[in-house]
């Protein structure tokens, strides 16, 4: 009889145990599930002002190309490409013999416009170490 009663009772602690673990894990799942909840929310507000901002920046172009806008600032700065194409989800744009101020101010209202600079190479020029080349692809949306 006396060992039934041990038996029962380690049989008790082990299922108390067991229950508490469970309980433990429970909150945990819960706990996940919460978070979980608030990334969605907030994923989904990502996706939200992404969508705004895709709205506000065609909006922002006048439908006016990327290519007629870089060639637009070109004309203000007096920067003569050597090419400006477009080139699958880019506009490539290559200019040479470029002064440093205007590339500069060229490639300051270039991102100040709105415009999305994937690549941009500024070097100095071979024949002319004052002058610069310019290369920069901006992205097509």
């Amino acid at each position: 009889m006396r060992t039934k009663t041990i038996i029962a009772f380690v049989i008790w602690v082990i299922n108390s145990i067991l229950l508490l673990f469970l309980i433990q894990i429970n909150y945990k799942i819960d706990d996940l599930k919460r978070n979980l909840d608030d990334v969605e929310k907030k994923v989904s507000e990502m996706r939200v002002w992404a969508e705004d901002i895709k709205l506000a920046r065609a909006k922002s172009t006048d439908n006016v190309s990327v290519l007629e806008r870089v060639e637009n600032l070109s004309k203000k700065y007096e920067i003569s490409f050597e090419s400006a194409r477009p080139s699958g989800d880019y506009v490539e744009v290559v200019a040479r013999g470029v002064e440093p101020s205007k590339a500069v101010k060229f490639i300051w209202e270039l991102e100040q416009s709105g415009l999305v600079i994937a690549k941009l190479k500024l070097r100095k020029n071979i024949s002319d170490a004052n002058l610069n080349d310019i290369e920069v692809f901006i992205e097509q949306r």
